[in-house]
């Protein structure tokens, strides 16, 4: 099935992140390691830049929006996190707080979905950037770069690792 175009950017968000390091990827998941200062997902706008024959100020502005939602996935994973602690330390105590544990919960839920509509929020953001070429050639350019970063991802960890790993984005 063709890619919707609101899942458009996010291969080149999970390939920002997969470069750098400092976040999960738009398409979901756990954060992983601190270091990064943003050298993947400037390469990713680059390519995208390059790909689709952007402006110079069509991709200032396509990078500004990568950035801001990259400042929003950063927050929210950090509320995630702090989160996660919460609910341990509820966990650990005798007698547990059930409504403690609801109320956490639920807060973590809420959480996971604002990171699920990351990828949309990417889309909606540099969509008016686009011209209709531009947002035709993204989609394509996302079948690409979904393609090429499984394939990374399996030759950095492995051919059993990368495959379940694409099979969840």
């Amino acid at each position: 099935a063709p890619p919707s175009p609101q899942d458009a950017p996010s291969a080149a968000a999970d390939a920002a992140d997969d470069e750098d390091g400092a976040a999960s990827g738009f398409a979901g998941g756990g954060a992983r390691g601190g270091r990064g200062g943003g050298r993947g997902g400037m390469m990713v706008v680059l390519r995208i830049a390059e790909e689709l024959h952007l402006s110079d100020e069509q991709t200032i502005k396509v990078a500004g929006e990568f950035r801001r939602v990259a400042q929003q996935r950063r927050e929210l994973v950090g509320k995630k996190n702090a989160l996660a602690a919460k609910l341990e330390a509820q966990l650990a105590q005798q007698p547990r707080d059930d409504k403690a544990l609801d109320a956490l919960t639920d807060q973590a839920v809420a959480v996971d979905q604002q990171l699920l509509q990351l990828p949309e929020q990417l889309w909606k953001g540099v969509q008016p950037v686009l011209t209709a070429e531009q947002r035709a050639r993204l989609i394509l350019l996302r079948g690409k770069m979904k393609q090429q970063l499984e394939g990374a991802r399996r030759r950095r960890f492995g051919a059993g690792a990368g495959a379940g790993a694409g099979a969840a984005d």
